[in-house]
């Protein structure tokens, strides 16, 4: 199982590279939008906004510069993996409300950490291929996976939260847990 889970690695670390080379000019250069598979809107930030602490939330994708994400090159190995971090367009990094490990904790934007000591591991993320263009993340610090408040459907403005989905050796998320990106 542990070799499977380095393939798998190994493949995320190249479609990653493949991705930010390869982003649609829609989008900003080099950047990708991840959409939820079981409700096809995009991650994002509430209001669009910049401020640090602001929700991540699904929605109707617009572009907006804080539905642009690019997997920074600033990451570790750990798990037999390599984590990163996803920067939005407006500098700010994905993460867990005052890194949480608590199930539907709120995942929030804010200053990019360096570094992944201690409760900074909480903007970390690997990519888990589930098919060759759907993904779970899985966070480095909590152990869960991104996915949609309650597992629900949601509409736009529904929260984006961490929840259970296994581990990285032997992972199940649900749809609302898979995301492609484009």
């Amino acid at each position: 199982m542990r070799k499977a889970f380095a393939m798998v690695v190994a493949a995320a670390a190249l479609c990653l590279a493949n991705v930010v080379a390869t982003a649609p000019g829609a989008h900003a250069e080099g950047s990708t939008q991840l959409h939820n598979l079981g409700t096809g809107l995009c991650l994002g930030i509430a209001g669009s906004s910049a401020a640090n602490g602001a929700r991540a939330v699904q929605g109707d994708c617009h572009g907006t510069a804080t539905q642009e994400w690019i997997g920074t090159g600033r990451s570790f190995n750990a798990d037999g993996g390599t984590y990163f971090q996803w920067v939005n367009g407006v500098n700010k990094c994905l993460g867990v409300t005052n890194a949480s490990t608590a199930s539907g904790a709120q995942l929030v934007q804010g200053e990019c950490v360096t570094g992944a000591t201690g409760t900074d591991r909480s903007q970390y993320w690997i990519q888990l291929f589930v098919t060759a263009e759907e993904s779970a993340f899985f966070n480095s610090w909590s152990r869960m996976c991104i996915g949609i408040h309650n597992g629900t459907q949601g509409g736009p403005g529904a929260n984006v939260v961490q929840g259970p989905c296994g581990t990285p050796d032997d992972y199940t998320p649900t749809s609302t847990q898979l995301w492609f990106l484009d």
